[in-house]
């Protein structure tokens, strides 16, 4: 099995509260959080996995985590069935200790303005995703970044593709989420706030529901740490939601 692959995306987009945004701006911060945190409660566990150290093509990547974790059980008789599980649970644990952000590729979908954004009182940011990895973050190593597959039914040997079981376990969602159309960050060092380079952030959409006096709070604030943004608003036009830029 391989996952669907997809184009890398020139932008990303968060949506916030205009709180959460009037901060995330100010001080030139994301927050990465644990899995565990999250909404769906199966979100990055090993449901789409399994585990099987016998398979004839074991991963190299696999080789070396297990020369690792066996000398832990050596005063136990650790079968392949044992040595199974205790390699699921130390996978388990150290993707618990990962930080995840989230970013949309749509940032016009009424219900995530609904859903994050505050209905319309909040703002969604625009990210330049074509700048390095290394410099979005600066003292942040970044391990995943990529696209979440929705509504994958198929179960795969992690101990034969460590970096498939890997992307199974973190980039992969039940289909009723897929509207979302999320992309991921992942790191190793753990939930936390980390700044994030002024280059990294491109744009602000304002909700249709801030006010004058709000934008320009937001716009100055800007103004003073990021250069050439592009900045629009969400306008109710009858039923339907028109942008345009300032």
């Amino acid at each position: 099995m391989a996952l669907e692959q997809f184009a890398k995306p020139e932008r990303l987009y968060k949506y916030m509260s205009l709180e959460t945004g009037c901060l995330v701006l100010n001080d030139g911060t994301l927050k990465f959080s644990y899995p565990r945190n999250f909404e769906d409660t199966s979100d990055c566990s090993l449901d789409r996995v399994y585990f099987d150290v016998t398979c004839k093509n074991l991963d190299p990547l696999v080789k070396e985590d297990l020369q690792l974790l066996i000398p832990e059980f050596l005063h136990l008789n650790l079968t392949p069935e044992l040595l199974n599980k205790a390699y699921r649970k130390r996978r388990e644990a150290l993707a618990e200790e990962c930080g995840v952000t989230c970013f949309t590729l749509n940032p016009k979908h009424d219900l995530m303005w609904r859903k994050y954004g505050d209905d319309h009182n909040g703002v969604c940011l625009e990210f330049d995703n074509s700048i390095k990895e290394n410099e979005k973050f600066p003292n942040l190593s970044v391990g995943i970044s990529n696209h979440v597959r929705y509504g994958l039914d198929q179960s795969v040997n992690y101990c034969e593709n460590k970096r498939l079981g890997t992307a199974m376990q973190f980039l992969s969602k039940r289909i009723e989420y897929k509207y979302e159309m999320e992309y991921r960050l992942v790191t190793k060092s753990g939930e936390g706030v980390y700044s994030f380079s002024p280059q990294f952030l491109s744009g602000v959409i304002f909700g249709a529901k801030v006010s004058k006096t709000d934008r320009e709070n937001i716009i100055t604030i800007c103004r003073k740490r990021y250069s050439d943004l592009k900045f629009q608003i969400a306008v109710f036009q009858g039923e339907e939601v028109e942008y345009f830029h300032l």
